[in-house]
């Protein structure tokens, strides 16, 4: 057989074998010949490219409109370089900021300002490899920074209720599983992504669907969710049915088991008719979740008002209990039993609006969390997190709420600004941007807006400024005296009196706490007192405290998972031969 050289192929064989050549490659193949040059400056090839290497856009919809596009009218290698230097620039940022802590922050809200452009990298970062020098340093703040992008885009969604009431409710919603989702898929894209691919799924299994009658699509597609188990009552016991994981739409949309309460349920139901082009929204039914299917196109709604008197045709669905239409009678009834007016029910039967059943999932939510909290031995998902859970519900119950009576509001407002900053100093310190952006504003023209911007210059400064050294006095292990401290960061210890695992994170020669909080923790009555050394420690439950030298008693054992997912804040990995943690804060502690 004839040898063939490559040059003999036409273009379009060419175009095909090259484009399995990594785009480093591609670019060091095209400098070798005029003709390689050309074909690799194809547009479709680079289309390619962009396809292939990242899997999310910050403008997602916008991308996708592009790849429909004819692909002569898009500069795909351009597009293509651009995202690759932001890739390079995000990996130097996330370098640095695991070096030092020294404006941490910062570069954690330079990265999560990119949007879902860093999405690619940050969840690479969260898978990096146990062998890695820094891999629990690196994973934790990749997450983190995850965290702050979905929590920004869960605000930005939240405070746009005022001004779009009918704003797409599985979107509002969706915000609230952002709060939790850590490094998971269930963001809005893909809560978006599933509803289309179950409406596709609907037209297949009914041909005929457009043929159906308003109530035999709005039936049928009842149907076909409760079949799948994607609404409905799906056997949940009493005992779970308040479970924090049933409030999320897209834990119910996207992970099995499709478990959720009536609102998720009502919620993904109306949302899938509306892609099949039904007018289904929630009602303002009280005491259950009840869907209303209008006649007309969804967009229909925009002249809608309470007093709008809900069409004859229309179709109401209880489709937590059962596929076919709800008996209007029976609904009528219930509403007369609780003393509303006649009058009044088409208020109670028409839409209520997105801002109204946020606001009633952020109060399921937080009983949830007092559920969680009250019962610690019921099991909670590890990937769910209580914490960030009730931050969630602050923000919305801060952000959502009726703008109408400014005097209620601004009461309300006082009343969560505490646990807020509490929850928001404790666990999320990366959202200052956010709390100056959202916060500050609330409170003008009032005290708090003054402590507000106070509070968030020093945690800005604080930040920006290099940690002051702290040097030791005495060597590890020395026997216990003025000055001198004895475990080092990152010893894993066990607390003598409360029994729980906790890890050095910081130490002071001695107690440097205010005299107020001295007296209060009984410190002289400790057999050592006030001149032993006192250390700053990470507990498993994310807490941290000031615990004196006495209670400290080393683990030598493997840290528990609880310690392990959190310990990246301060530690770049677990030694299992020094059975210590490596620090990731020597700027600060460099003896440790």
């Amino acid at each position: 057989m004839p040898n063939i050289d490559l040059y003999d192929l036409p273009d379009e064989l060419l175009e095909h074998i090259i484009s399995y050549l990594p785009p480093a490659d591609l670019a060091a193949a095209s400098a070798t010949s005029k003709r390689l040059l050309k074909i690799a400056n194809e547009p479709l090839l680079w289309r390619y490219h962009c396809e292939q290497t990242w899997k999310h856009w910050e403008e997602a919809e916008k991308f996708r409109s592009e790849l429909r596009a004819p692909v002569v009218e898009i500069q795909w290698k351009e597009k293509f370089l651009q995202r690759a230097k932001r890739d390079r620039w995000i990996s130097s940022t996330l370098n640095a900021l695991l070096e030092t802590q020294q404006g941490r922050i910062a570069r954690m809200q330079d990265i999560a300002d990119l949007g879902y452009d860093a999405k690619d990298i940050l969840l690479e970062g969260c898978n990096t490899p146990a062998t890695a020098e820094d891999v629990l340093a690196r994973r934790y703040h990749s997450e983190a920074i995850l965290g702050l992008m979905n929590r920004k885009r869960a605000l930005e969604i939240w405070r746009g209720l005022h001004t779009d009431p009918y704003f797409p409710l599985e979107e509002a919603l969706g915000a609230y599983d952002l709060f939790v989702l850590g490094s998971r898929s269930g963001d809005i894209n893909d809560i978006s992504a599933g509803l289309d691919t179950i409406a596709q799924r609907i037209l297949a299994e009914y041909p005929d669907y457009d043929t159906l009658s308003l109530a035999q699509k709005a039936e049928s597609i009842a149907t076909y969710l409760r079949a799948q188990g994607i609404v409905g009552n799906t056997g949940t016991s009493a005992e779970e049915f308040h479970a924090l994981r049933n409030n999320y739409i897209g834990l119910a949309l996207l992970q099995e088991p499709h478990k959720s309460l009536p609102l998720q349920s009502v919620a993904i139901y109306c949302a899938v008719a509306r892609r099949l082009n039904l007018n289904a929204w929630i009602t303002k039914f009280p005491f259950h979740i009840h869907a209303v299917v209008l006649p007309g196109p969804p967009s229909d709604l925009a002249n809608y008002t309470e007093t709008t008197p809900i069409p004859n045709e229309s179709v109401h669905m209880d489709v937590w209990r059962r596929s076919a239409p709800a008996d209007l009678d029976e609904m009528h009834s219930t509403l007369r039993a609780t003393g509303i007016a006649n009058d009044l029910h088409d208020q109670y039967l028409g839409p209520a609006t997105t801002r109204e059943m946020v606001m009633r999932t952020g109060r399921n939510i937080m009983r949830s969390v007092e559920e969680a909290r009250e019962h610690r031995d019921n099991p909670v998902p590890a990937d769910l997190d209580v914490d960030a859970a009730f931050y969630s519900f602050l923000w919305s119950m801060l952000l959502a709420g009726s703008a109408a009576d400014r005097e209620i509001n601004i009461h309300r407002r006082r009343n969560y600004l505490p646990y807020l900053l509490e929850q928001f100093q404790a666990h999320f310190p990366e959202d200052v941007g956010l709390v100056s952006r959202y916060v500050v504003r609330m409170f003008e023209g009032h005290p708090q807006r003054g402590q507000l911007v106070q509070l968030l210059e020093e945690l800005a400064a604080e930040d920006r400024n290099a940690k002051p050294v702290r040097r030791r006095l005495g060597t590890v292990g020395e026997a216990a005296g003025e000055g001198a401290v004895k475990y080092k960061v990152g010893q894993l210890f066990q607390h003598k009196r409360y029994g729980y695992e906790g890890v050095v994170v910081g130490w002071d020669p001695k107690c440097e706490a205010g005299e107020m909080w001295m007296q209060q923790m009984s410190v002289d009555r400790l057999p050592r007192g006030r001149g032993q050394s006192f250390y700053h420690i990470l507990g498993e439950d994310k807490s941290r405290r000031y615990v004196a030298e006495e209670n400290i008693s080393v683990l030598y054992t493997q840290p528990s998972e609880k310690m392990m997912r959190i310990a990246g804040a301060y530690f770049k990995r677990w030694d299992p031969e020094t059975r210590c943690f490596v620090s990731n804060v020597r700027d600060e502690y460099p003896d440790d």
